[in-house]
């Protein structure tokens, strides 16, 4: 066998930096719109009182309100902001919102108050509502500090509506 005197240089290969960041996966970064609910609807009344909805709808809060069995009035609330979006979770996961029942009734109460939720935000979703019954109420009735009142006040906080509720 024959060996050769001179020695192989060593090479070394920069790795390709272009070609390693293309066939990097891209980093998953929150969109500009991530504080916005998926799914947003909420209505409380009942006979013979006037009755409110508010939903989130192409980008802004709607709100209707109106007796049982007329036409409601529509008229847009506005884009709440960022911040007031923000608020508005905080406050939701303060009242805990997102552990209520899926139904609340008070039996054997007529013409009473019925209410819904539909709220989806960020993989966490509730479904809820009740006939003359209420999270953290006792029967028909509710106390200021009941997770209720505090989610009314935080909807109320978000849309700038006083008569909700």
């Amino acid at each position: 066998p024959c060996r050769s005197s001179t020695s192989t240089p060593t090479v070394r290969l920069r790795p390709n930096t272009r070609d390693k960041q293309r066939s990097r996966k891209p980093r998953r970064s929150s969109p500009a719109t991530s504080f916005l609910p998926g799914t947003f609807a909420f209505s409380i009344g009942g006979y013979g009182r006037e009755g409110h909805e508010a939903n989130f709808e192409g980008g802004e809060l709607w709100y209707r309100t109106g007796s049982f069995g007329e036409d409601r009035q529509e008229k847009l609330i506005h884009k709440p902001e960022k911040s007031q979006w923000g608020r508005f979770w905080r406050a939701i996961e303060s009242a805990g919102v997102w552990a209520w029942e899926g139904n609340y009734v008070t039996p054997y109460v007529l013409d009473g108050t019925d209410w819904s939720l539909q709220l989806r935000f960020d993989r966490r979703s509730v479904i809820s509502g009740g006939s003359n019954g209420y999270p953290g109420g006792d029967g028909p009735e509710y106390s200021r500090a009941s997770s209720f009142a505090k989610f009314l006040q935080a909807l109320q906080q978000l849309t700038g509506l006083a008569e909700l509720g």
